[in-house]
């Protein structure tokens, strides 16, 4: 049984094909005082869930606001509603678990639910969090990285549920709630508006909480309503008083509420021990209240404790140490009673309200369980831990992530099996995708002073915890175990960890020098390992300005001799071979191309390493950068469907990128745009992606006529984790475009130069990575400095010449065409123009024709102009490039022609959203289907594909294929 099917039943609520019960009428024994306001949020909020318009409720206050009796009263009013209620709450000890919160509020469900339903709920993308929720695999036993596969499984859960019924997610406690759940639930309000969704969530104030975790995200995204629980007045806390004091006087009130600050639950507490105390409500006795009230709530349980048969007490020490949903016969065997005592003893403590009347055992109120909890002296508690954790460890299935957390709070003792417990729950915690978690694990474990081999290995798991964790003290883990080894081979694999986490931290420099070493270290003893640290050593290396020469001079003769592909570390380095030819420009574009495939093996790489890796990565840029835009198109389009397959965000975002850059190229705007929307998405792990996806996007709007977005795209000054990476010279190339289109070709020539210098740092000096030349030298042309601009145009020239890819050749000769003017620049841009035909860059195309067309007008070739200028306007019209087909209108016009008007429908009336649905439907998927591949809602699906019809004037997706393609061009 898994960790979540443990505790407390507050997430046990029913599938919708089964009959809803009300809670008993003692979980809403008070009604909330002075809380109008949020209840009306809240009947606000579920009636919008119902109409299919999800929302997110924050609930925020401190400890005995109420926060968890608003949570029961929006359950409730759900309930009625007909929502299908899911709870879980958070806990010190649960948020030890990944994913422990999400567990608690879906795996009820499915448990109780129809096999039909569960086949229903489990559909699609849901099924990756399949395995988890039906118990068949923990989370912690998955191998590989499961984060993005479960959050969007997660996501499609709640969306399958409440696609036959209004659905409530309540989480109560989240601030002590795991951070794989939070992220789960930030993964679904980001894509809840259009679904019958309502989230509710409960924490203490925003001082409490960590910077940067998945909560503060939650509480400050735009699409959740917050509201500040705050403390009742003195004439709400008179009423309480008086409701069980009858009589008690204005002063015995006002003392009240001065003792207790107008917090309900300390309201509570303070009655309950002035009845027993059996002080009258008179003013005589206010003064008395003072004395009272100043308990502290542990005085006032400990008394109320102290006041039971002899077996109360342990118990619920034991139940505060085990936590909430701890079954009987645990807290029993911890505390040390029999059956018969502990079921006595259950029932004692819950008539004396301190725990809930359940099967598994859970105080009133967290503030109760924290007030018994710090009752136990410091010692005592540890022992308890102690003892804790060695019941649950022999307690068999699940026993290691639920036994781990307790030794967290114990002292070393030096026993192996605690060392042992704490590195599995480590490991189980990073394969889980929580590596803050594994690394308390894993620094607990080295407290216990184990033996040498043993701390070496800790110390790896520890600096793969902190990499992951974004932690600067990941490279100095690994290098403690570095030294603690003293087999080769052990220590050359842990050098190779030093390397990538080095390279993960941005730092090339340092991840080099750790795979060299590694290498050194090895000495062949093992060919496979030192093919991954060489593939590691050159990726790293080749970026970094410092030791790149150094890099391909020692490994030259290995790079030229790569040409088998047996293995993925081959594979790898042919990746890299390849696309550091297309970055030099060294060899002919058709070598690259030949070198790649053999990379990519039909497909076998992408089945190795999966599309989120470096390599497959590399071998897509690879062809990106030496313009085989076809084939980038293919190899993304393999890796889209990797991804989805795998639930990746990362690896969408990433071939999302490069095949919408590569759509941008071959001159389809909508589609590319559609595409580049992948890689915008805030990640952490797409650094190096997102410059890249800025970049081509703001092209393409500019190409689309839409300066002003492209100039908002680009204008906030990016960070420096953006600044950093190889692709922010995409970021300066796209800025200095549009400082040309705005008329500033000074700052144009500014970012371009830059673009430049970084560029040739590396070097990647090909024409084909970005033809940061041509750019320039229009640049240079406006501003009359023409030394300048003939020598970066015919340094572009002479490069692209030597490579050989057409677009390239095509865009060099059109720049040089325009700055040498006159005859021979219309002779170079007709050259550009034939060229331009055998490329796939059709947008290039429409590019030189539209400048041809300018040229030979402005050198009195009238009728040659206006002919020259309508094809470069359907070119333009063809592409999407409404910025391009404005500019050869204007020329038209100039030349004494009438260019016809843009059509309003037809594909190219699509937006880019409309666009890639309509697409993805004509390739036979269902709307659903659709949603699950491009990560959101069915209902933003069906808007987009009802709008794509109106615009295509078809009725049905059978009519979708030849729509999409009615633009003279395949779709």
């Amino acid at each position: 049984m898994s960790s979540a099917r443990v505790r407390h039943g507050e997430g046990q609520h029913l599938p919708a094909d089964a009959p809803q019960r009300r809670p008993p009428a003692h979980a809403l024994d008070r009604d909330p005082l002075e809380r109008d306001w949020e209840i009306g949020a809240v009947d606000d909020a579920i009636a919008a869930a119902c109409a299919s318009s999800g929302r997110i409720l924050l609930l925020e206050g401190a400890a005995g606001l109420g926060k968890t009796q608003l949570l029961t009263l929006t359950a409730n009013h759900a309930q009625e509603r007909g929502m299908v209620v899911l709870r879980a709450r958070g806990g010190e000890l649960e948020r030890q678990y990944p994913f422990g919160v999400a567990l608690q509020l879906f795996e009820p469900y499915l448990t109780n639910a129809s096999a039909r339903e569960r086949r229903r709920v489990l559909a699609g993308a849901a099924a990756h969090a399949e395995p988890a929720l039906t118990g068949r695999v923990r989370i912690q036993d998955q191998t590989g990285p499961p984060e993005f596969p479960l959050l969007h499984g997660l996501h499609w859960v709640a969306a399958n549920i409440a696609e036959q019924q209004p659905l409530l997610l309540a989480v109560d406690d989240a601030h002590v709630a795991d951070d794989a759940s939070m992220r789960a639930l930030l993964y679904t309000a980001q894509r809840s508006v259009d679904l019958p969704l309502l989230i509710v969530v409960t924490t203490r104030p925003r001082e409490a909480l960590g910077r940067g975790d998945a909560l503060a995200a939650l509480a400050t995204h735009p699409h959740v309503l917050r509201r500040q629980l705050v403390p009742l007045s003195e004439q709400a806390t008179a009423r309480l008083v008086r409701a069980t004091l009858a009589g008690a006087d204005e002063s015995f009130c006002a003392a009240c509420w001065k003792v207790t600050r107008g917090n309900p639950f300390f309201t509570h507490e303070l009655i309950a021990e002035l009845k027993i105390n059996g002080l009258a409500p008179i003013s005589a006795n206010a003064a008395a209240v003072e004395q009272v009230g100043p308990m502290t709530i542990q005085r006032a349980t400990s008394g109320r404790l102290e006041r039971l048969a002899p077996g109360a007490t342990p118990l619920a020490r034991a139940v505060a140490v085990l936590g909430d949903g701890a079954p009987l016969a645990q807290a029993a065997a911890l505390a040390g009673l029999s059956p018969a005592q502990a079921r006595a003893a259950a029932d004692e403590l819950a008539a004396a309200d301190v725990l809930r009347p359940a099967a598994q055992l859970g105080f009133v109120h967290p503030i109760v369980c924290q007030a018994v909890y710090l009752g136990i002296p410091a010692a005592e508690r540890g022992q308890l831990h102690h003892e804790a954790a060695e019941l649950l460890h022999r307690s068999g299935e699940g026993s290691i992530e639920r036994a781990a957390p307790h030794l967290l709070h114990t002292l070393p003792t030096g026993e192996r099996w605690v060392v042992d417990c704490l590195q599995r729950a480590g490991q189980r915690a990073l394969r889980g995708g929580s590596p803050e978690v594994a690394a308390r694990f894993l620094l607990r474990a080295l407290d216990e002073a184990p033996p040498r081999d043993l701390r070496a290995d800790l110390l790896i798991d520890l600096g793969r915890a902190d990499a992951l964790a974004g932690h600067p003290t990941a490279p100095e883990r690994l290098r403690d175990a570095v030294a603690l080894l003293d087999q080769p081979q052990a220590r050359a694999r842990a050098l190779a960890q030093l390397g990538e986490a080095l390279y993960a931290a941005g730092d090339n420099d340092g991840a080099a020098g750790a795979f060299d070493e590694g290498l050194r270290v090895l000495a062949g003893a093992d060919p496979l390992l030192e093919e991954e640290l060489t593939a590691g050593y050159l990726s790293a290396a080749r970026l970094e300005y410092r030791s790149r020469e150094v890099a391909l001079t020692r490994f030259r003769d290995l790079l030229a001799g790569a040409r088998e592909a047996r293995t993925p570390a081959q594979r790898a380095l042919l990746a890299q071979r390849g696309c550091e030819h297309a970055m030099l420009g060294d060899v002919d574009h058709e070598e690259v191309l030949a070198l790649l495939r053999r990379a990519l093996d039909g497909g076998r790489m992408l089945a190795e390493s999966t599309a989120d890796a470096t390599a497959y990565v590399a071998a897509t840029a690879g062809l990106f950068f030496s313009d085989w835009l076809e084939e980038v198109v293919e190899t993304a389009d393999a890796g889209l469907t990797d991804a989805r397959t795998r639930g990746s965000v990362v690896g969408f975002a990433a071939m999302s990128t490069l095949r919408g850059s590569a759509r941008y190229l071959g001159g389809d705007l909508v589609g590319a745009l559609a595409d580049l929307e992948g890689g915008l998405e805030r990640l952490p792990v797409m650094m190096v992606v997102r410059p890249f996806a800025h970049a081509y996007t703001a092209l393409a709007l500019l190409d689309r006529g839409d300066a002003e977005r492209a100039s908002e795209l680009l204008a906030h000054a990016p960070d420096e984790q953006l600044t950093n990476p190889f692709t922010y010279n995409w970021m300066l190339f796209a800025r200095g475009r549009l400082a040309l289109h705005a008329g500033d070709p000074e700052g144009a020539l500014a970012d371009l130069l830059e673009c430049g210098r970084r560029l040739d740092a590396i070097p990647a000096p090909c024409p084909c990575v970005l033809p940061w030349r041509s750019e320039a030298a229009i640049a240079a042309l406006k501003l009359e400095r023409m030394s300048e601009a003939h020598e970066l145009a015919h340094d572009e020239l002479r490069r692209a010449r030597a490579f050989g890819a057409p677009r390239a050749l095509a865009t060099a000769l059109r720049a040089a065409g325009l700055v040498a003017g006159g005859t021979p620049g219309i002779a170079l841009m007709e050259e550009a123009a034939e060229v331009a035909e055998r490329s796939p860059a059709r947008l290039e195309r429409a590019r030189v024709l539209i400048d041809l067309g300018a040229a030979q007008r402005r050198g009195r070739q009238q009728t040659a102009a206006r002919e020259t200028l309508r094809i470069g306007l359907d070119a333009a019209y063809r592409c999407g490039a409404d910025g391009l087909a404005d500019a050869a209108r204007a020329e038209l016009i100039a030349a004494g022609a009438r260019p016809r008007r843009p059509a309003l429908q037809g594909v190219q009336a699509l937006t880019p959203s409309e666009r890639r649905v309509s697409e993805l439907a004509a390739g036979g998927l269902t709307n659903r289907e659709i949603a699950q591949a491009l990560f959101v809602s069915t209902k933003t699906v069906e808007f987009h594909l009802r709008n794509a019809f109106l615009k295509l004037r078809i009725r049905s997706r059978r009519e979708l294929h030849a729509a999409l393609a009615d633009d003279g061009e395949p779709a």
